[in-house]
């Protein structure tokens, strides 16, 4: 049940060229040998223990010993392993898992954007315009920044004006930021401060809209067209980044996370910082960096991307995937489709063309590098496959594990191509629900349906027809587009609902995945995408003690309960770095 092919894989040891797996009588040996009869470090027992191994187990009680799990198995033998020196946690038949793996999460855009004047609660024009006045009345920063307001606000056509700003703040650069990211709503001030005119050409995977009569800069910026604010030097200095991401990593070790994929690491800077806060002892998460690859770059960039999977290789941190972006969202119409928007004559573009993709995947497969690919429309999932499926035949020994991420839209005739290309699924669960981002605008659902005709909107998030063909599926955050708790979206997962609306009708429910299938998702599929099986992601002897206690087991209650769900105790290779009141 809920079981991908690629866990054969996983079993068969495809990452046995990084590390070889121990016998467990082997660490049974070493650590009484060790322990001199003073007993393990840890004891947790009388619990509900489900390990995600390969057989998908379960078990009562877990030992752990200098930062691995050395038992496994019921109340009854675990006691062996307590001696005069042990903590034991009695878990009164609370759950116990591996620790949860973000796979796709921007921890220090996230943590740079809650510093921003807050939009996502703004569901009008007017709101939006009074919620940035009185933020301006509260800081004295040069440029007033905000985030979080919602597309569906503009909709159908997601294009504010540059003169609503100019009217409410004139001669003051305003940059307004949306909830996913891709457009930029700025004013004359901002589009004069970076030097944006009618003359300045659009970026490649970029769009500045425009007055259709002047040329003239309208007010919204899209997609990489973004940049040409950002590079004003608009994000925090280094000091002020690295205070921030690691109050983000604490909450993160808050909701049972042990370890992350920053999805878009643009500036060497926040490598640096991940670096110095693992050198202070303070980086309380195994942290993979995917490195932005460049559209309007060259080859050379393959070169800096090895110098920094070679400087920021340490125990904790990791540097060997490439983030890709492919295309726009889909409800502005620049997601990149296999046929025509509905009633439009165009498709979307996409960021690369096929050759250039298709070099570049080669290249990075051949050095070893993941590629993590953004994908919204059926079109950019499959440019993407076809250059997985054509570096796989130029390099037949790779076992680099590449992912397509979001996969709003998908086509049937590529589910099963996941599977036979060994390519991940990576998906963000919370939104699958459609949801209605502006109460009483059209929802999420309804803007995709709007863009690409009612057949299409049918496979819209076709999570469990991946599945089903075979995909291994692993899960993210995309976190700060969508909330960080794992358990609103492993529930929105299962149900196809809004958890805070359990009344409202599932959106696609015949995609709704299983809950063995998340939990997998975000443990030791999630794992095997980051290339840690071996070491984290099930709860095996010999692996690190990565490990979550939470309030209930989730296989034993409503699904509509499963959002309600509170981490008691986050361990990682056997620390403590989470523990509630409650525990």
């Amino acid at each position: 049940m809920g079981r991908s092919r690629r866990d054969e894989k996983m079993r068969s040891g495809a990452s046995s060229r990084n590390s070889v797996r121990v016998p467990t009588a082997f660490w049974l040996i070493l650590v009484l040998f060790a322990c001199g009869g003073t007993g393990a470090d840890l004891v947790l027992r009388g619990g509900a223990v489900y390990t995600v191994d390969a057989d998908r187990s379960w078990a009562e009680a877990v030992a752990v010993d200098g930062g691995k799990i050395v038992f496994v198995g019921g109340d009854a033998e675990v006691e062996r392993w307590i001696g005069s020196k042990t903590e034991v946690i009695d878990l009164d038949g609370r759950m116990l898992l591996p620790g949860l793996h973000d796979s796709h999460v921007h921890p220090d855009l996230g943590s740079f954007l809650s510093t921003l004047c807050q939009l996502d609660a703004c569901f009008s024009r007017e709101a939006i315009l009074d919620a940035v006045e009185e933020c301006a009345e509260d800081g004295d920063q040069e440029w007033l920044l905000g985030y979080g307001w919602q597309n569906e606000v503009f909709f159908p056509d997601v294009n504010p004006m540059k003169e609503d700003l100019d009217l409410r703040f004139p001669g003051r650069p305003v940059v307004l930021i949306s909830k996913d990211m891709h457009n930029f709503w700025v004013n004359s001030a901002a589009l004069e401060r970076v030097g944006v005119t009618a003359s300045t050409p659009d970026p490649p995977g970029g769009t500045i809209e425009r007055d259709p009569e002047t040329g003239e800069p309208s007010g919204t910026l899209r997609d990489k067209a973004v940049d040409l604010v950002i590079d004003e030097g608009l994000l925090p200095g280094p000091i002020q980044s690295l205070r921030l991401m690691r109050n983000l990593l604490q909450r993160m070790s808050a909701y049972g996370y042990t370890s992350l994929m920053d999805a878009r690491l643009v500036n060497p800077d926040v490598a640096a910082g991940y670096w110095i806060l693992e050198r202070l002892g303070q980086l309380k998460l195994r942290v993979s960096m995917a490195l932005l690859l460049d559209p309007t770059g060259d080859e050379s960039q393959l070169e800096k991307f090895i110098e920094l999977r070679e400087e920021y290789t340490t125990e904790r941190l990791r540097a060997s995937i490439v983030k890709i972006y492919l295309d726009g969202n889909t409800d502005a119409k620049l997601a990149f489709l296999i046929d025509p928007y509905e009633g439009a004559d165009h498709a979307g573009k996409p960021y690369f063309d096929p050759d250039t993709l298709k070099r570049y995947v080669r290249r990075l497969d051949e050095e070893g590098f993941a590629i993590h690919v953004h994908v919204i429309g059926d079109g950019a999932a499959r440019l993407a496959l076809d250059a997985v499926e054509a570096a796989r035949g130029a390099n037949p020994g790779s076992q680099a594990r590449h992912a397509l991420t979001h996969l709003e839209l998908t086509h049937p005739d590529d589910w099963a191509r996941f599977a036979e290309l060994g390519v991940i699924a990576n998906i963000s669960p919370w939104w699958a629900f459609g949801f209605e981002a502006v109460p009483g605008r059209p929802t999420y659902a309804d803007a995709i349906r709007e863009a690409v005709g009612l057949e299409r909107a049918k496979r819209n998030m076709a999570f469990r027809s991946l599945a089903d063909a075979g995909a291994t599926i692993t899960a993210g955050s995309d976190y700060p587009f969508t909330p960080l708790d794992p358990f609103d979206a492993i529930e929105a997962g299962v149900t196809r609902q809004p958890p805070e609306e359990p009344t409202r009708p599932p959106y696609l429910p015949e995609q709704r995945l299983d809950l063995e299938t998340l939990l997998a998702a975000y443990t030791i599929h999630a794992a095997y995408q980051l290339n840690l099986e071996v070491l984290t992601g099930s709860i095996e002897a010999g692996k690190a003690a990565d490990l979550i206690v939470i309030d209930r087991n989730l296989f034993e209650i409503p699904v509509g309960e499963i959002s309600e769900t509170t981490v008691l105790l986050t361990l990682v290779d056997g620390e403590e770095v989470f523990r509630s009141e409650e525990l």
